[in-house]
């Protein structure tokens, strides 16, 4: 007969002092260990969180610019969510299967843009941003710089004078969202673009110039445009104004 073998559990008695942890700690799996918790938000609820803020600026830029800031939005996003379609049906790329985020670009990209720009300005805006600041690297979690302000950047340096014009154009109080922003011309200063005017047939705005191009004209050592310091402030827009954008 063979020899019994009896296995005997020895037990180690427990530590009298324990060391200092967190309830916490045991729940956490250890493959996911601090700090790479896992939050309750996703990637696509951030964007579009991000996506409802942006929406004020776009209200406000409806407001002073009239309808064409709408038109400009619609064209971007519909450009930007086409180009990284497209994109994605060529590589498959997995991480841009994010069309959220892909709306998210081409509002952020349109809200660089002025309000008086052809359609094409944004449509290649657009391509620069998916494909260049996006689609290249990787897609979502992987670009190194925000696209759409690659897509900005790759359009300033293309339509340079386009975007920087001398006299830029704004509606008046009286036109606001329905005015059209291409039927403005220099009508009115700064400080008179709130006052109620009289406008011409056609006109539903004043083409300001720049704050910047009038402090310029300080430092110029030829004839002096102004005679005194205080003749280029009144020139400028009241500080409410500058505060508002």
């Amino acid at each position: 007969m063979g020899r019994r073998r009896r296995l005997v559990v020895v037990q180690e008695p427990e530590p009298t002092t324990r060391s200092h942890s967190f309830p916490t700690a045991a729940r956490v799996p250890p493959w996911r260990p601090a700090p790479l918790l896992r939050a309750p938000e996703q990637s696509r609820t951030i964007f579009r969180v991000t996506l409802l803020a942006a929406l004020g600026p776009l209200v406000a830029g409806v407001v002073f610019f009239g309808f064409r800031v709408l038109m400009i939005a619609m064209l971007s996003v519909a450009a930007c969510s086409f180009f990284e379609w497209a994109y994605f049906r060529v590589t498959r790329t997995p991480a841009l299967l994010g069309r959220s985020h892909a709306c998210l670009t081409g509002l952020l990209l349109a809200l660089t843009l002025p309000p008086f720009v052809p359609w094409y300005v944004p449509v290649v805006g657009a391509a620069f941003a998916i494909i260049v600041g996006k689609a290249v690297f990787g897609g979502i979690g992987h670009f190194w710089w925000q696209p759409a302000l690659v897509g900005r950047l790759a359009v300033a340096a293309v339509f340079g004078a386009m975007l920087n014009p001398a006299l830029w154009p704004l509606l008046a109080s009286s036109r606001a969202v329905t005015g059209d922003i291409t039927a403005c011309s220099p009508t009115v200063a700064h400080r008179g673009w709130a006052e109620p005017v009289m406008l011409a047939e056609g006109v539903d705005g004043p083409m300001l110039p720049r704050p910047t191009g009038i402090l310029q004209e300080l430092g110029f050592s030829g004839d002096p445009v102004y005679e005194r310091i205080t003749d280029a402030i009144m020139e400028l827009p009241r500080m409410s104004d500058s505060l508002l954008g």
